[in-house]
């Protein structure tokens, strides 16, 4: 084979090999129930998500292999982050049940009582089955998993949560105005009215 020939072979291969390499795509789908979003979540990140949905502290969703593709492993994916601490109670968790062409996906945060304070997804620690929670929430995106295809294409699973949604709440600075305009206004109020009654002797 003459030396042009093989340059053409090479180029060709090389070519196809950069094909090939480009049909394998990394994904990022991010679970938002950070502090922007109250208790309304949202699930993002893939034009292979079907079925997405959100409701109250909860998204749902399954996520289709890419084109031609599976995986080759088959079972479950589960993320806990923990509220302030690895051994405490659950905050936030992504549960993924992989198969061979897709994973189904559902993410779950604690929900607010009527209180207003929240309610946990339970302990971390359990016995024989999980030692903790697997991070602490930080308020900012925590990888939760990831899941290899067979064409190379790598789909990463995020979850961002609010920070110390158990904790005490911290009111927002506009009702500390509201709340001393009122108290400088009672105590005008009671003020004055203690000047228009005369002490009896």
């Amino acid at each position: 084979m003459g030396f042009k020939k093989a340059t053409v072979l090479a180029s060709l291969l090389i070519v196809c090999f950069v094909l090939a390499a480009q049909s394998a795509k990394a994904e990022s789908i991010l679970f938002d129930d950070g502090p922007t979003k109250g208790d309304s979540p949202t699930l993002t990140g893939s034009s292979r998500l079907v079925g997405v949905f959100c409701g109250v502290d909860i998204c749902t969703a399954t996520l289709l292999a890419p084109t031609n593709a599976f995986s080759t492993f088959t079972g479950t994916l589960a993320f806990y982050l923990g509220e302030g601490s690895l051994t405490g109670n659950i905050s936030d968790d992504f549960i993924g049940a992989v198969g061979s062409v897709a994973v189904t996906l559902k993410f779950d945060s604690d929900l607010p009582t009527t209180a207003g304070e929240t309610t946990n997804l339970g302990p971390c620690v359990i016995a024989n089955i999980r030692p903790g929670c697997n991070a602490i929430e930080n308020g900012q995106p925590q990888t939760g998993a990831s899941v290899t295809w067979s064409d190379g294409t790598t789909d990463t699973f995020y979850i961002v949560s609010e920070v110390g949604e158990g904790g005490a709440v911290v009111p927002e600075p506009g009702s500390m105005i509201l709340l001393g305009s009122g108290l400088a206004i009672a105590g005008g109020f009671l003020r004055r009215r203690r000047g228009l009654v005369t002490p009896s002797v």
